[in-house]
């Protein structure tokens, strides 16, 4: 009797580069949190895009969990505003494009970049993809963040 298995693609376990970070870090130190709350936002990013404004309505245990762990950033206020402003995007976008939200995703990628993350930017840029927004986007993003 054979098993029968989906035809689409083969599931992946996204943002490997976000766990694999985690692995030798204590739970409490700041840089897990960060990891954390990163992690969080890029999986509610991926919920959002796959099932749309479903996921943000309400106050649904992915939402509450991601707001607490970003929240939580009281060392890393860049990153905090960063996350905020990611999760901003899709609770004011709603069912529109997600590309609504590559520019504020693109700032995250260059802020783990400017940072030496370069795994972690790299995992980043692949959810905005081919769609990158320009370097003037990214620094509008980026700005707010300063603002």
């Amino acid at each position: 009797m054979s098993i029968r298995r989906p035809r689409g693609p083969k599931p992946s376990l996204k943002h490997l580069a976000f766990l694999e970070a985690m692995i030798e870090l204590p739970e409490s130190s700041a840089k897990a949190r960060a990891l954390r709350a990163s992690l969080l936002t890029l999986r509610l990013f991926d919920e959002w895009t796959l099932r749309g404004a479903v996921v943000t309505d309400g106050n649904p245990p992915i939402l509450r969990a991601t707001s607490a762990a970003v929240d939580a950033l009281h060392d890393d206020r860049d990153l905090q505003l960063l996350l905020t402003r990611i999760v901003d995007g899709m609770l004011t976008l709603r069912d529109l494009p997600p590309s609504g939200v590559f520019p504020r995703l693109a700032a995250l990628a260059d802020h783990y970049a400017q940072r030496g993350e370069h795994l972690l930017a790299d995992d980043v840029r692949l959810l905005v993809g081919a769609s990158a927004p320009a370097p003037a986007a990214r620094e509008s993003a980026a700005s707010e963040v300063v603002a």
